[in-house]
């Protein structure tokens, strides 16, 4: 009875170190393209961001633009200024935003460990 217990006993441990092994095999071979997927899509996120970002001050600074234009076409007492001013304090946290967004993606092109360090650390928070 004993040897039969320590034979199935051991059959059973041979399979859970099988599947640990296993489970660490898969492990090494999928973190490589985890972390890889995680750079690339962190670079394209970080660069449309900042793409759309900058597309936004540049219409609103358009904007900004035209109507100051309308406005000094139908007044002429110097109040045009205010518009474009308007649009330049609207559009310029968008260019900061954008800014960081382009940091994120040299940091991600330039220091890949670092920005996973980064990454994993916001993770763990």
């Amino acid at each position: 009875m004993n040897d039969e217990l320590q034979k199935r006993l051991l059959g059973y441990l041979s399979k859970v170190e099988n599947g640990i092994n296993d489970i660490v095999e898969f492990g090494s071979d999928q973190v490589p393209i985890l972390v890889q997927e995680i750079l690339a899509f962190s670079m394209i996120e970080a660069a449309l961001y900042a793409a759309f970002k900058i597309i936004a001050a540049i219409l609103i600074l358009y904007g900004g633009n035209r109507l100051s234009k309308y406005i000094l076409e139908r007044s002429k007492d110097g109040e045009h200024y205010i518009p474009l001013a308007l649009s330049i304090l609207l559009h310029a946290p968008f260019l900061f935003s954008a800014i960081g967004n382009i940091l994120i993606a040299l940091k991600v092109y330039f220091a890949p460990r670092l920005f996973m360090l980064e990454y994993i650390r916001e993770i763990v928070k």
